[in-house]
C-alpha cells in the first residue's frame, strides 16, 4: 500500500522531511518535498513497517499550516 504525508494550508514556505526509524535532518532523510509554498506532498510506495518521523522545515515564516498522514 502507501503512506502519504501532506502539508497544506496557511502561509509561508515549508518542506517536509521524513525518515523511517529516526528523526530526519535536512541532510539525512528518506524523502523530502520541494516547493515554494505550503502545498507539499511526499509518498512512500509500499512503505516498510515501523515508525516514520516527520520534520517540517520553514524556509519562510509559516502560519496556520497542517500536516495529514494517510495510510492505504
Amino acid at each position: 500500500t502507501s503512506l502519504t504525508l501532506k502539508l497544506s494550508g496557511g502561509t509561508g514556505d515549508g518542506d517536509i522531511y521524513a525518515k523511517l526509524g529516526a528523526a530526519p535532518t535536512t541532510t539525512v532523510f528518506d524523502k523530502k518535498s520541494d516547493g515554494s509554498t505550503n502545498a507539499e506532498t511526499i509518498t512512500f510506495s509500499a512503505p516498510a513497517a515501523g515508525t516514520y518521523y516527520l520534520m517540517v522545515k520553514a524556509y519562510a515564516a509559516m502560519n496556520g499550516a497542517s500536516v495529514l498522514a494517510t495510510v492505504k
